[in-house]
């Protein structure tokens, strides 16, 4: 019953994710409903597809969750990658050295804002 209830939900994120690159992502919405806000729904699933970044890094806090869906917040989509894949970003430490740092040490500093 696990097995299925994954494959059923890892299906769902990779068609959201498909549509999102086509431009369309309002189609994962239920036909059913006929009438519901857009901008916020798209802003729900951009939000849920922040939660479902591959590095524990890349994923947004509780706190910032609840802020992104409960308030108008810029959400910069550039810093979304699909589930799976890790990409190590280059940060500028205060000390404005601009080494690659690893994945391990990024863990350290926390989580980083959506």
């Amino acid at each position: 019953m696990k097995e299925s209830a994954l494959g059923y939900t890892l299906g769902i994120l990779q068609m959201t994710w498909k549509l999102r690159e086509e431009g369309r992502l309002l189609d994962i919405v239920d036909p059913e409903l006929s009438q519901y806000p857009e901008n916020q729904v798209a802003r729900f699933i951009k939000v849920a597809l922040f939660c479902t970044q591959a590095g524990a890094n890349q994923r947004p806090t509780m706190k910032q969750v609840v802020e992104m869906l409960s308030k108008e917040v810029n959400l910069n989509e550039k810093l979304l990658t699909r589930p799976g894949v890790f990409k190590l970003q280059n940060s500028r430490p205060l000390g404005g050295s601009s080494s690659e740092e690893t994945s391990s040490s990024q863990n350290k500093k926390g989580k980083q804002s959506a």
